[in-house]
C-alpha cells in the first residue's frame, strides 16, 4: 500500500506475516533531510516509531530510506509516513 503526494514524499507500507501475526516496515523517497517513519496506534495512543532522516549529501536530493519491522497484530493499526526537510508536505498511508 503506498500514498503520493506531488509535492511531498512517496511512501509505502508493507506487511508481512510472521508467527501467525502480521508485522509492518515503511520504505519511502524522502528528500533531503526528510524523514521516514511508522505510526503504530494501539489502546488509544499513537506513537512514532522508527524515524529515519534522510542524509543531506547534496548530490541526488532523494534517499530510499527503510524503517525497521514492528509488530501489528490484533489491536493493534500502522501505517507508513514521511515529510520533507522543514517538516512540511507529511505524506501518510491509509491506517492497515
Amino acid at each position: 500500500m503506498g500514498a503520493i503526494d506531488s509535492r511531498g514524499p512517496w511512501v509505502a507500507l508493507h506487511i508481512e506475516r510472521r508467527r501467525g501475526h502480521d508485522w509492518a516496515r515503511a520504505t519511502g523517497m524522502i528528500s533531503d533531510r526528510g524523514r521516514l517513519w511508522l505510526e503504530v496506534s494501539h489502546d488509544g495512543h499513537t506513537r512514532r516509531v522508527d524515524v529515519t532522516r534522510a542524509p543531506d549529501d547534496g548530490s541526488s536530493g532523494q534517499s530510499m530510506l527503510y524503517t525497521k519491522a514492528v509488530y501489528d497484530g490484533p489491536g493493534y493499526r500502522v501505517r507508513a509516513c514521511g515529510n520533507n526537510a522543514n517538516g512540511s508536505h507529511q505524506t501518510c498511508t491509509r491506517w492497515h
